[in-house]
């Protein structure tokens, strides 16, 4: 179906109000006005919760390399990480920001456009091999790697309204970080954090928060018919 113009990646602990999501997708993917065709088509982008760069972002091995190579050619300075020969003098990764990296898209739910997809399919298989060794939980910072190896130009958008933040910690009657009391920002998702149920949830399970979701959600649809 071709009229389908954008594709979300979202995590089994995230709820997703997808109307919501769909819309305020599009609003930033279209506010980039040089990554639109003329017939409204999105061009290549991709798009969710901005998140700044640690240059070892939680594997140690080839993603905190590339991105502290990145960071160095940016200007930055030389950090070590596990298994340099030579540390002195130099701060951890781990406590380093690349600050000129392109943003990496957190938070349970990745938006990617049509366009973006089909330009990655040919190099998607590379793409498995070279990031093999990422961590389980390394799926957005395999995307990441994967698109800004091949496709440096590659535009990415924050989409407000994706929550990095759980249903505890972030009410949906309560703002977001990103909104104001003028300006309200519609949620889109919400992330669940399934590996630390007991913390951060409000009912003690993530069942019981998606049922909460759920109800509200079904609410609104209601007020809104």
């Amino acid at each position: 179906d071709e009229s389908i113009q954008m594709l979300a990646l979202v995590d089994d602990d995230t709820y997703v109000f997808a109307h919501t999501l769909e819309r305020v997708a599009h609003d930033a993917f279209s506010k980039l006005e040089t990554h639109q065709h003329h017939d409204g088509t999105l061009l290549p982008a991709w798009g969710g919760y901005h998140e700044a760069v640690r240059v070892d972002n939680g594997d140690g091995g080839v993603l905190s390399r590339w991105i502290r190579a990145q960071h160095v050619s940016f200007g930055g300075a030389w950090c070590t990480l596990p298994g340099d020969e030579d540390t002195t003098g130099s701060a951890s990764c781990m406590a380093t920001i690349c600050k000129k990296c392109v943003p990496i898209i957190q938070g349970g739910a990745v938006v990617l456009t049509r366009a973006l997809v089909q330009i990655l399919r040919p190099v998607l298989d590379r793409c498995e091999q070279d990031t093999r060794d990422f961590c389980s939980n390394c799926g957005s910072q395999r995307l990441y790697m994967c698109i800004y190896v091949h496709f440096p130009a590659t535009p990415s958008v924050s989409i407000q309204g994706v929550r990095r933040r759980t249903l505890k910690d972030e009410p949906p009657t309560q703002p977001s970080a990103s909104s104001s009391a003028s300006s309200p920002i519609p949620i889109a998702t919400i992330h669940g954090f399934e590996k630390h149920t007991h913390d951060s949830t409000i009912t003690g399970s993530l069942r019981g928060d998606f049922n909460v979701l759920f109800n509200l959600h079904r609410a609104a649809l209601t007020l809104q018919r």
